[in-house]
């Protein structure tokens, strides 16, 4: 059985998640969590358009991630338009695959940076930062990220679809499958991913182009079932899943671009609607879902395997709490076989 890694020699994968930075209990990782829940609604998202250079001119990004709910970033602009920092981390990632030749294996093409310039694609880029108290880097891996109960109630009410694991064919474990409205009320995107985990080498070349060393990362490639059919205006699509890990949490760097071959008409109406759209009033809607159900998903999962007869920690023959720890230190659409941006 072949084995689905990114990148790693002879398929081989090195466990960056071995050793955890931090030390806390699942009782304390508990408290974090819940007392992050109690204090959404003190919190509120920073968010920035047209530019995914989110921590440009920030000194301190864990400092100011911990004053907020996250950092928000979506465009939609040609390729020349786009700033220096998206334009180079695309260059830099375009081609990256688990495939060892993703032309034939995925028909998905490798875009050199004189076809991009020459064509000046149209780019969809969206960007999250959000620090997840309580979280490890240890709850995270490329199955978890495809599972189906998983998604479903991260995406919950989010206008994310899950679609159920036999309603298609997934090409390994580590594949899901999700619709999204891409342009609301004009585009809906269904995307089919492969997912794999980074090798550290490539983690380290990526991190360069951020502020934080992150500690491991995940990235997802489009496919299809069908790999033989016509190409559509989604030409190739990234997502990266940056995670950097804390004494007391994860931060999770979300970014997704799309590189899309419209057709001068379609891209006029695509530019329209988006232009028309409240776009920071959605992805604070979205992403405000997605943290608040990824914490609930891992309270969850931790309470169910701790031991509440567990009483608080003891230092050093004291009894201590969390605090003074601290200060110390859906339903899915009709199945098709067609993946494409699809006109509503």
């Amino acid at each position: 059985m072949k084995h689905y890694f990114f990148m790693a020699a002879e398929h081989g994968l090195e466990n960056t998640a071995a050793k955890p930075r931090t030390k806390l209990t699942d009782l304390q990782r508990v408290d974090l969590i819940q007392t992050a829940l109690q204090k959404t609604d003190e919190l509120e998202f920073c968010v920035i358009l047209e530019s995914m250079n989110v921590f440009d001119g920030v000194q301190d990004p864990l400092y100011e991630l911990r004053r907020v709910e996250g950092f928000l970033g979506m465009t939609l602009l040609p390729f020349k338009d786009l700033g220096k920092w998206e334009r180079d981390l695309i260059l830099k990632t375009v081609n990256l695959s688990r495939f060892e030749d993703e032309e034939t294996e995925n028909k998905v093409p490798k875009l050199k940076e004189s076809k991009i310039l020459k064509k000046n694609y149209d780019i969809s880029f969206e960007r999250s930062v959000i620090f997840f108290p309580g979280l490890r880097l240890s709850d995270f891996s490329a199955e978890l990220l495809s599972d189906y109960d998983y998604l479903i109630k991260v995406f919950k009410d989010t206008g994310i679809e899950t679609w159920v694991d036999h309603t298609y064919e997934r090409r390994s474990e580590c594949t899901c499958r999700w619709s999204a409205q891409a342009i609301p009320l004009l585009y809906r995107m269904t995307c089919q991913w492969e997912i794999s985990e980074l090798d550290s080498e490539t983690l380290a070349s990526i991190s360069e182009h951020f502020k934080l060393n992150y500690h491991r990362g995940f990235m997802m490639e489009r496919t299809k079932q069908n790999i033989h059919q016509n190409a559509d205006a989604n030409l190739k699509s990234r997502v990266f899943l940056l995670y950097y890990e804390t004494d007391d949490g994860v931060v999770l760097d979300f970014i997704w671009y799309c590189i899309l071959n419209f057709g001068i008409f379609t891209r006029t109406g695509v530019l329209l609607a988006y232009n028309a759209v409240d776009i920071s009033a959605e992805m604070i809607k979205c992403f405000g879902l997605n943290r608040k159900q990824m914490l609930e998903y891992f309270e969850e999962e931790l309470a169910s395997s701790t031991d509440p007869a567990d009483g608080p920690v003891q230092i050093a023959g004291e009894t201590t709490n969390i605090d003074d720890l601290i200060k110390d230190t859906t339903e899915n659409e009709e199945e098709t076989s067609i993946d494409s941006l699809s006109l509503d």
